[in-house]
């Protein structure tokens, strides 16, 4: 950590440590306006939200007349709008100092502590020509705190303009002129005893987001707290142009959000999907592992010599047992708590200058990387070396069916870099211990599953509502079953699926049934359907309708079919196998994949064998 020595030599009054800010409102108080950019809320929101925020006028305050009030409620509605969460402060704040988010993370992940919206507030105020000044606030000897933006009405800021506080800052309510800013501030905006907006940003964060509650706050805050510091921030920006540009959008290619939507348009299988979260996650052993292990405090991990706060788990398990559903889960969770959560896509190509968007993240961060058995070589090696130089709390999930010879030759790698993971948390089996302690869990489960199915189909219950005495090993076993009765209507039918074989064999039936609704695919077989299916799954071609076109082609019955096999592909992509881009395009859930390759290619191995020949030699590529 490197205290800062001079605001005269443009060196900035704040304590840095990996290009992230800790602010010292005892130490250094005017270190907060470097975390104050003009001109970066207009170019990191998207362009229907930027017409909400006001541009610069020249005659905001003129002639006696001043418009400060209704653009400074223009941008605190328009934030409003974003759908900001109010977060409690990092915990990797050091004493007697908060690090402060930067307001590209504020506007990019919505969630910001009272500081950090006062900041952010102030970057859209200098855009508009509003003069604002942070100023926090403490009660109960100092055990609560809070900062809120005052604002004067009468005065606009621009470069070079006069300032209402020489040293840059003041612990006292007294203004130059005389004032006592107890004494100045309005109740409401149509309060007629005062000249000074006080502002309580972080009611942006409430529900309606009300401007008057924000106004009536602020004065209270003002008039009934304790006064700690008054930081004049447009004095301060007003005295050196501000030449910082808002960082690149590397972030977005990196991590993918956990949950995604279920589209409008969805076909019965992708109910089943992990990242579309439909059936409600039932909670067990593990996911409290997780839990605990997540949320170890940093002085923990600062006993671990050179270590910064972070640490790995890996979630092994059968296909089926819920690994990606846990993991989901659980960035769901960090999410609401504040954290930036999210998946590594398994198909883009990710770059370092990508996984450093990362490290210089300054909100605490978990990182799914799922498969990470199969996943392109060296990346998660990459992901935990770029990682370790972050210093807010850092955790990474690695789920695999197993933890053998790849695990073994990543922690090798490791140790042999000097980056020490005995700090790892291992679950094996995933679902084991909780089925051995909850008899009634699939049941349960299956109950749910049944309920939500039904509710997403727009279909009845099944009449019969009696639970299959076999159902499965695994919890996709259980949702395959409910979905399976939905999708028939049959209740008598599940007292055949007990068999793993059988089960998958009618989820691929219902499928390749919904397949042959649309009209381009009603005369082709079924036959030809479950090959192509399993072509797909096994070279599992980019989301790209040029490459599944081309993978399709490596089959004799679609390899003349030039319009309908591209009209084929496009639906692939599009609806029928769709993904979110980050995934390749193949058949869902993986093990009815895997059991779709073993039927088709089994008793098949020539048409396998000369397949991937074609595909190994880049023919069916194009190349």
């Amino acid at each position: 950590m490197v205290p800062c020595v001079s605001a005269k030599t443009r060196t900035p009054w704040y304590w840095v440590m990996s290009d992230q800010f800790f602010w010292d409102s005892v130490k250094y108080p005017t270190g907060l306006v470097d975390m104050v950019h003009v001109g970066w809320v207009q170019r990191l929101v998207r362009s229907a939200q930027r017409m909400g925020f006001p541009g610069p006028e020249p005659d905001l305050v003129a002639h006696g007349q001043t418009r400060v009030v209704p653009h400074a409620r223009k941008i605190f509605e328009t934030f409003a709008e974003l759908g900001i969460k109010y977060v409690s402060e990092p915990t990797d704040s050091q004493p007697g100092s908060q690090r402060i988010r930067p307001v590209n993370e504020v506007l990019k992940f919505s969630k910001a502590t009272c500081v950090d919206l006062c900041v952010a507030f102030c970057c859209a105020a200098l855009d508009a020509g509003i003069y604002p000044l942070i100023l926090t606030v403490t009660a109960d000897g100092g055990q609560r705190r809070h900062a809120i933006v005052v604002v004067s009405m009468e005065r606009q800021w621009a470069m070079g303009c006069d300032v209402f506080v020489d040293e840059g800052f003041s612990r006292e309510s007294m203004l130059s002129g005389g004032g006592d800013l107890r004494d100045l501030v309005v109740e409401s905006a149509d309060d007629p005893r005062g000249t000074w907006l006080a502002i309580d940003v972080t009611q942006v964060a409430e529900q309606g987001g009300e401007w008057n509650v924000a106004l009536s706050n602020g004065a209270k805050y003002i008039r009934e707290w304790d006064w700690d510091v008054l930081v004049d921030i447009g004095g301060l920006r007003s005295r050196t142009p501000d030449r910082e540009l808002p960082p690149g959008g590397y972030i977005d290619k990196v991590l993918t959000p956990a949950r995604t939507p279920l589209p409008i348009e969805f076909t019965p299988l992708q109910l089943i999907q992990a990242r579309y979260a439909i059936v409600p996650f039932q909670d067990g052993p593990e996911i409290q592992q997780l839990r605990t292990w997540a949320t170890r405090m940093p002085e923990v991990a600062a006993k671990h010599e050179g270590d910064g706060d972070i640490a790995v788990a890996v979630v092994t398990g059968a296909g089926g047992t819920g690994k990606t559903r846990i993991a989901v889960q659980l960035c769901d969770e960090f999410s609401r708590k504040g954290w930036y959560t999210g998946f590594l896509p398994s198909t883009t190509e990710i770059t370092d200058a990508e996984l450093s968007a990362l490290v210089e993240v300054a909100t605490e961060l978990l990182v799914v990387v799922d498969y990470a058995e199969e996943a392109r070589r060296g990346l998660v090696a990459r992901v935990v070396h770029k990682l370790c130089a972050r210093q807010s709390p850092t955790r990474i999930v690695l789920t695999a069916r197993g933890i053998d010879q790849w695990w073994d030759s990543f922690r090798s790698r490791m140790e042999q870099d000097g980056i020490n993971l005995s700090r790892t948390l291992i679950i094996s089996n995933l679902g084991w211990a909780q089925q051995e302690a909850e008899p009634r869990l699939f049941a349960d489960l299956y109950e749910r599953a049944v309920e939500e199915f039904s509710k997403r189909m727009n279909s009845n219950r099944p009449s019969n509502g009696v639970v299959p005495d076999d159902l499965g090993e695994t919890a996709l076993d259980v949702v395959l079953q409910a979905w399976s009765v939905v999708c028939r209507e049959r209740v008598d039918s599940v007292a055949m699926l007990s068999d793993r074989s059988e089960l998958y064999e009618s989820v691929l039936e219902i499928e390749f049934a919904q397949w042959r609704k649309v009209p381009i695919l009603a005369e082709v077989s079924s036959r030809h359907l479950r090959r192509a299916a399993a072509t797909l799954s096994l070279i599992s071609p980019a989301s790209d309708e040029e490459q599944v076109d081309a993978a399709l082609s490596l089959l004799p019955e679609w390899s003349s079919e030039h319009l309908r096999r591209g009209r084929f592909a496009e639906l692939l992509v599009q609806a029928l196998l769709r993904t979110d881009g980050e995934k390749p395009i193949c058949l869902q859930p993986d093990p009815v994949a895997d059991h779709l390759i073993l039927t088709v290619f089994g008793n098949n191995p020539e048409l396998l064998d000369a397949m991937l020949s074609l595909w190994n030699d880049g023919v069916g590529r194009g190349c």
